[in-house]
């Protein structure tokens, strides 16, 4: 509430951490102008849609979700 925040990177595997629905919840309670998903499809445990976690945020918000490739840099 005090300081906007610009960038946050959300886990949404699910198991050990909240899974996308969960993560789409965070997502609008920050309001962030980018969110980035993490910790996910790394193994059969933490298999998740990035695709539908950001078809869903940016349904929900106003913020833009940026769907990184293991190794890939995003530069803000």
């Amino acid at each position: 509430e005090r300081t906007p925040v610009d960038v946050a990177l959300v886990p949404i595997g699910g198991h050990f951490t909240m899974d996308r629905h969960d993560a789409a919840v965070a997502a609008e309670l920050i309001g962030a102008g980018t969110v980035i998903p993490i910790h996910y499809d790394t193994f059969p445990l933490v298999e998740q849609d990035a695709e539908a976690f950001k078809a869903e945020v940016e349904s929900r918000t106003s913020s833009r979700v940026e769907i990184l490739a293991p190794g890939e840099s995003l530069t803000l």
